[in-house]
């Protein structure tokens, strides 16, 4: 395998290496920090779900812009191309009408309308992003995570981009996705930091200790 298929191999992978990645570093330091997040993971793909299959009817309004052939098994099989629709032409392999390519079966989350309207992948990004983001603006933390800030819209937009032009899902889809994930992934971020602050996950980068103002307390002073 080349560079470029490894490289595409972890862009696919993406999803599952990110949450795999919190999970471990929580079990590697006995803290419960991969849980809080996981939780939050999956009450968002259920919840961006939720809104995939209220709103799918609007879904398929809106093509994809990939071309579509006539389905070979109707009496207009000779029909010209027909840009905008439901089944698509890509690579020299056809698809039946309603049909999605298989490319987008393969090494993907979610990645087949039977399963999901929207596309889970980008979910799962958005709100690990977002959640992310709560807790280095509350801290003031950007200078420390531009990797980070960096890293993710990158990742994020090249997967939104690879469902849209593959035909997978149509752009209404994937900005769904990315806004309803993203809230709930702010939303999540905020909970955790009001109840349970120690359950945050906080980078700031090499080995620069990092101190949190403690909880307001109330002193009392009494004379001997």
């Amino acid at each position: 395998m080349d560079l470029f298929g490894l490289f595409y191999l972890f862009f696919r992978l993406s999803p599952f290496i990110i949450a795999s990645f919190f999970s471990l570093i929580s079990v590697f330091n006995s803290d419960l920090k991969g849980f809080i997040y996981l939780v939050g993971l999956i009450f968002s793909t259920a919840i961006t779900m939720g809104f995939g299959t209220t709103f799918k009817s609007a879904f398929s309004d809106f093509g994809t812009g990939s071309t579509t052939i006539p389905d070979p098994d109707e009496s207009n099989a000779n029909a010209p191309i027909i840009k905008g629709g439901k089944s698509f032409f890509r690579g020299g392999e056809s698809t039946k009408v309603g049909e999605i390519p298989p490319v987008c079966n393969t090494l993907s989350l979610g990645g087949f309308t039977g399963f999901s309207k929207v596309p889970l992948s980008t979910a799962v990004l958005s709100y690990t992003f977002f959640y992310l983001v709560y807790t280095i603006g509350k801290y003031d933390m950007a200078l420390y995570n531009i990797p980070t800030l960096i890293f993710f819209p990158l990742v994020i937009l090249s997967d939104m981009g690879w469902n849209i032009k593959n035909g997978c899902y149509p752009l209404l889809a994937c900005v769904m996705s990315l806004v309803v994930a993203g809230g709930i992934g702010v939303l999540w971020s905020f909970i955790v930091s009001q109840y349970m602050p120690n359950m945050q996950y906080i980078i700031v980068g090499s080995n620069r200790e990092m101190c949190m103002k403690p909880n307001d307390q109330t002193l009392i002073c009494t004379e001997d």
